[in-house]
């Protein structure tokens, strides 16, 4: 059974916005002000499931329009650059199953 994490993209300030990353089963709390501070976060928070884990997504309800869109298409950015290692990551997930 998958280890349950939220991620919830929230409002900073008027000009910023932050990833809010929780692992619901040990009631930790991390912030991450990036993308690359919440894929390093949820390698070392996820390791501790064997990277068996499951995130769900949200956002708080003031954030913009604009910065949900932004974080979209960031996590889009970084999908396409880290693609090759996320297919090996799967592929030899798949080989040990």
């Amino acid at each position: 059974m998958s280890a349950k994490f939220t991620a919830i993209q929230k409002l900073e300030d008027e000009k910023n916005w932050y990833i809010e990353l929780a692992d619901t089963m040990q009631n930790k709390i991390k912030k991450c002000d990036d993308l690359e501070l919440f894929s390093q976060n949820i390698e070392q928070m996820g390791a501790e499931y064997g990277n068996d884990i499951e995130v769900q997504w949200g956002c708080d309800d003031d954030v913009p329009e604009e910065f949900i869109h932004e974080l979209r298409v960031a996590m889009m950015t970084y999908q396409e650059k880290y693609q090759d290692e996320i297919d090996k990551e799967f592929e030899n997930k798949g080989d040990t199953q």
